[in-house]
């Protein structure tokens, strides 16, 4: 059978957010920073397959799935690397030990 619950309202209206604005801001500041080295490192690849002359390297159609491939990995890896990192929440698998809210 169910327990009934008492639910208190705050009638004083405390303005406490949900939301740590400071962590957003770190967060997307990381993110862009770790997307530039990926992407430099990503462009450092990129050049290191194509050629000037005809018929070397890889076609252009490879190159562009590759390049689409790589940016989707780079968006996902930059976001789920701050946003692990930034959460409150200790998942079972984070990416880095220690503690996990460090910004």
């Amino acid at each position: 059978m169910a327990t009934p619950v008492a639910v208190t309202i705050d009638e004083e209206g405390d303005d406490v957010s949900l939301v740590s604005w400071g962590a957003v801001i770190a967060g997307g500041i990381a993110a862009a920073a770790v997307t530039l080295v990926l992407l430099a490192f990503g462009v450092g690849i990129g050049l290191s397959v194509v050629s000037p002359w005809a018929n070397e390297g890889v076609s252009a159609t490879t190159f562009k799935i590759g390049t689409g491939v790589y940016m989707v990995a780079v968006a996902m890896l930059a976001s789920a690397l701050i946003a692990t990192r930034c959460s409150s929440v200790t998942p079972p698998t984070a990416f880095w030990p220690g503690p996990s809210r460090q910004c």
